[in-house]
């Protein structure tokens, strides 16, 4: 592209609002010595000539304003466009080798980030974040972001992008900006209430669990209800007695499909059993590396989750007893709904299941999963 015409122009525009310059300069100063001649005058004039000395001064001044009002927008007018002609100017559209090549640069500074960001990443797995050396670390992969980004972003200057790639382009930059301010308040609140901030992570996980537990159950069930399982009793765990003299079980899934409630056999356990434990393994890891930071020892851990694990599911499914058929039987039965009330108490069913786990996982997990130094 020839940018001779855009150059010239840029010129020519600068020699303008130099001599704008000049002209301003040279106003204010033809001005200001009239006035000082003036007011030698009007010390030995009289009464009248005063009086036609200041309205000459004042006519002066307003076309001193005038003027200087008119150069002056000229002039920002002209460093405007100027402004605009250098940026053309710079601007050049790529050929596919010098793309290439931005590619390529850009590929290589994000691996050395990656790189330099697992290094910083390995000694922090060594401190605990009240020490001094951990905000240090936090620090030098904050400025390695920053640095490698800066080099990123210009690369990226002065290219002539595609209507299509510029508003991709400024997606991504909004996208970037929301995620800074909401990255920065979350910041300040984990620095002020840290056990607020430790919760508020831990509830999101857990949402994020049961959203994947409403999504497999269903599925598992349809699976195993095509086995034998469905005609295969489970009534085990008889604490009791139900109001009506039948004997109460805490795990009550009778052979069959389920009808007011009831039912479902081996299969519905084994849909509630392997969603659960699905649910919970990606739990465990999730909660320990992300929520708590953990560097206890993971086994130790896990045995004492998997002892928890086993206390709220039988919690849970004695707790069932309560409100499993009554849902069922709301929603299939009384709303008329078929199997498609049958999904929807699924889900129930599953949320409740989920959020008695919620609340009791959170204080334990406070104890099992320990850092370091909170044991020293």
């Amino acid at each position: 592209m020839d940018y001779s015409i855009e150059v010239e122009e840029i010129n020519s525009l600068k020699r303008l609002n130099k001599y704008y310059e000049n002209e301003k300069y040279r106003i204010n100063y033809y001005v200001s010595l009239q006035a000082a001649k003036n007011k030698k005058k009007l010390k030995k004039a009289n009464h009248e000539e005063k009086t036609k000395i200041n309205e000459r001064n004042i006519q002066a001044e307003l076309k001193k304003v005038k003027k200087l009002e008119t150069l002056e927008k000229t002039y920002k007018e002209n460093s405007h466009r100027i402004e605009k002609l250098a940026k053309q100017a710079l601007q050049k559209v790529e050929t596919k080798a010098e793309k290439q090549n931005r590619i390529n640069k850009i590929k290589a500074l994000k691996k050395s980030r990656k790189e330099l960001i697992k290094e910083q990443k390995v000694q922090l797995s060594n401190y605990s974040e009240s020490d001094f050396e951990y905000i240090l670390i936090k620090n030098n992969i904050s400025n390695i972001k920053f640095n490698v980004n800066t080099k990123i972003e210009n690369l990226m200057q002065n290219i002539t992008f595609k209507k299509t790639e510029k508003i991709i382009i400024s997606i991504i930059k909004l996208l970037k900006t929301i995620h800074y301010f909401f990255f920065s308040i979350w910041k300040k609140i984990k620095m002020k209430h840290p056990g607020v901030a430790q919760f508020l992570v831990f509830f999101m996980i857990s949402n994020g669990v049961t959203l994947l537990q409403l999504a497999l159950m269903p599925m598992f069930k349809s699976i195993f209800n095509e086995t034998n399982m469905i005609n295969i009793n489970l009534l085990w765990g008889r604490i009791g007695n139900n109001f009506d003299g039948t004997p109460y079980y805490m795990f009550n899934y009778p052979k069959g499909p389920i009808i007011d409630g009831t039912g479902g056999g081996l299969a519905y356990f084994m849909a509630v059993q392997v969603t659960l434990a699905i649910a919970q393994i990606i739990n465990f890891f999730t909660q320990r590396k992300i929520t708590f930071k953990s560097d206890s020892n993971a086994w130790v851990a896990a045995v004492w989750y998997f002892a928890a694990y086993i206390a709220i599911t039988l919690i849970a499914a004695a707790a069932q007893g309560f409100y499993k058929a009554p849902i069922y039987n709301l929603f299939m039965n009384t709303f008329n709904m078929g199997s498609g009330g049958e999904l929807i108490a699924d889900f129930i069913t599953m949320i409740i299941n989920s959020a008695i786990s919620f609340w009791v996982f959170f204080p334990i997990f406070k104890v099992i999963f320990k850092q370091k130094n909170e044991n020293k």
